[in-house]
């Protein structure tokens, strides 16, 4: 399919079509949040036993197991302060249920790499002692260039847009297979990157380098390698941000940019590096807090549009991975339906797993009155 032919006749699509795309070679994504939760399950419990072919347990009967209240907990990947399992986040994995965790170095998380093995080390054994025992996605954002959290003990690559001047995909796939092999050693299991975001916009104030350029095929070819360096070595990544942020001059963090484009440039230049992350066997993708009036006329940030995450990403493209979030909390969304309204919508939508980040303003308790908010529908 081309990415003219992906947005074109997207408001025609039904929901969920035939599936083409899979996490996991023989397992195929449920739909909606029990889809989200067996999806989420699956990738856990196959992340956090390395050297498996399958997970170590059978997903069904894990899922089976579970209360509401559990199953909804595990679309959260929260935020914490401090470089050890505090109290607070001991309580959100014992009675919150939560999937996954976040590091930041603002928050505390990251010292030096043989704390940050130990506390990743202690938040699964935390996770051990829940009633179900699954393991947590232990997250970082290790782009390379500007946006790496980990900064002492580990490889540090250039950024994205100085691999792309070598002009070899090769490079960006051996950065990412570093970075896996690291981050794993420091028992971390998730990474968001790559970013597929192309920057067209030289005014762009938040994508800048950390996009592999202005050019729609380069960029494509650089985002394909580093998926395959992730994947191969058991890394879940998560090409981001969609469906694209790099026409834009309002960073999100602080309000809520727009995409401008039309169907035809959107297809032309925002989509392909998507379609080729998800061509190179992508099991995740973020999405991004933009909006998109080519895709959905009613303005909506992406992230809680129904018809960018489900007519565009699952129907049209074909995608059957996990959808993240971008951080809830990023002003995009507090400036416009506020962090806990935003897990809700964000759902309904077809996100799958919500990202508390340690945004500005935003405080743990809103993940804790996310989680009612969600369980009570």
């Amino acid at each position: 399919m081309t990415p003219t032919e992906a947005v074109k006749g997207f408001q025609r699509a039904k929901p969920f079509g035939r599936r083409r795309h899979s996490p996991l070679p023989g397992f195929h994504t449920p739909t909606g949040a029990l889809g989200a939760v067996c999806a989420a399950l699956f990738l856990v419990l196959f992340l956090v036993a390395p050297g498996l072919a399958k997970p170590a347990r059978d997903v069904a009967a894990v899922l089976a197991a579970m209360s509401l209240e559990e199953k909804v907990g595990q679309l959260f990947t929260v935020y914490f302060e401090g470089p050890l399992v505090s109290d607070d986040l001991r309580g959100m994995i014992a009675n919150y249920h939560i999937g996954g965790v976040i590091y930041y170095g603002v928050s505390g998380n990251v010292e030096n790499p043989a704390q940050v093995a130990a506390l990743s080390r202690d938040i699964q054994a935390e996770a051990a002692k829940t009633p179900r025992g699954v393991g947590l996605f232990v997250s970082v954002d290790q782009e390379g260039g500007p946006v790496a959290r980990l900064r002492r003990g580990v490889t540090l690559f250039p950024s994205n847009m100085a691999v792309a001047a070598t002009g070899k995909p090769k490079n960006a796939r051996i950065a990412a297979e570093i970075t896996a092999r690291e981050l794993r050693t420091l028992g971390i299991n998730v990474n968001f990157a790559p970013v597929a975001d192309v920057n067209v916009n030289p005014d762009n104030p938040i994508i800048g380098i950390r996009s592999y350029g202005q050019d729609p095929a380069r960029v494509s070819r650089f985002v394909a390698a580093a998926v395959r360096g992730y994947d191969k070595n058991r890394m879940l990544c998560t090409p981001k941000h969609f469906p694209g942020h790099g026409d834009t001059a309002t960073d999100s963090h602080l309000g809520l940019p727009m995409v401008t484009h039309d169907a035809a440039t959107f297809a032309r230049v925002d989509l392909p590096p998507f379609q080729a992350a998800i061509s190179a066997g992508a099991r995740a993708i973020m999405t991004a807090h933009v909006e998109l009036p080519a895709v959905d006329p009613t303005n909506t940030p992406s992230t809680l549009s129904r018809p960018v995450l489900i007519e565009l990403l699952r129907n049209r493209l074909g995608f059957r991975g996990l959808v993240f979030t971008d951080s809830l909390g990023m002003g995009a969304l507090t400036w416009t339906v506020g962090t806990v309204e935003a897990a809700a919508r964000a759902l309904a939508a077809g996100a799958d797993v919500l990202l508390f980040g340690a945004d500005r303003g935003h405080t743990p308790a809103q993940q804790r009155q996310a989680y009612a908010r969600v369980l009570a529908g």
